[in-house]
């Protein structure tokens, strides 16, 4: 029974041979889940480990491998080589195997980095555009409070004449008042130009002066989130392709909202370009 050889599947990936002593040390340092799929020669169909009765029995997992399965220890990641995994396969297995282990590690620092740039751009361009809607809202207030006054005097003005059409007896006054709503256009033409030479002429500078900038930067921070989402997606295919489980159909399913977000949808893009 020492002597069978056995086949072990992850996923989409068939491993083997290895002995009998080999998987149940895979099984016993916990590389080899109870949920994976066993075979060997004389069974019906494939099983879990869980379902195999000679695959639970407990071992000296001290003898069985050639190489002993060192702890890691902490802080300290453990090396596709290194891994027991792959100490138990064939050549050729154990060449595939390390090579998805180094793209699986590799497949972190892409996601990171991707995912970082993406989140800094977007915030950079939301936070310009926000800076750009406060300077156009700020100089269209100071107008709109310019404007509230004249029209107030103008009004408390008229009620003023109304009111004293009614006395024969204020006609100095009623004459007064006329003057001043006579003239009250051309002063508020005149401090209109004062201020447009002045205080709104500042405002108004730095508003148009911000929206260049902002139409300036955009095609970098564009170039930046598409440099940025590319390795944000290679990162999650990587993941995808080499990954176990819900991780793995997890990042393909982020990856096909984020496909489909670009280049389907476009919301992305339209997002991108409106200042």
């Amino acid at each position: 029974m020492s002597d069978s050889i056995w086949f072990f599947s992850r996923g989409d990936t068939e491993q083997g041979p290895v002995t009998l002593a080999q998987i149940k040390t895979l099984k016993d340092t916990g590389h080899l889940r109870i949920d994976d799929l066993v075979w060997k020669e004389g069974m019906d169909d494939w099983a879990t480990v869980a379902e195999v009765p000679e695959l639970n029995e407990v071992v000296d997992t001290t003898s069985v491998l050639r190489t002993p399965v060192v702890p890691e220890k902490s802080g300290t990641a453990q090396s596709p080589q290194d891994h027991p995994l792959a100490s138990s396969l064939p050549a050729r297995d154990q060449s595939d195997f390390q090579f998805l282990q180094k793209l699986y590690f590799a497949s972190h620092p892409l996601l990171i980095t991707g995912f970082l740039v993406v989140l800094l751009t977007k915030g950079c361009e939301t936070l310009n555009a926000e800076y750009v809607k406060g300077l156009q809202a700020k100089a269209e207030a100071q107008e709109q409070r310019f404007d509230d006054h004249w029209q107030a005097t103008q009004i408390d003005l008229q009620n003023r004449h109304d009111e004293l059409l009614n006395s024969p007896d204020d006609e100095e006054e009623l004459q007064k008042i006329s003057r001043e709503l006579s003239s009250l256009p051309k002063r508020q033409q005149e401090e209109r130009e004062k201020l447009l030479r002045n205080e709104w002429r500042e405002l108004n500078s730095a508003s148009r002066d911000a929206i260049v900038d902002f139409h300036v930067w955009s095609f970098w921070r564009q170039l930046i989130f598409i440099l940025g989402t590319v390795v944000l997606c290679i990162g999650l295919l990587t993941i995808g392709l080499s990954g176990q489980g819900a991780q793995q159909w997890f990042c393909l399913a982020v990856l096909a909202i984020i496909l489909s977000s670009l280049f389907i949808s476009g919301s992305a893009w339209r997002v991108m370009l409106s200042p």
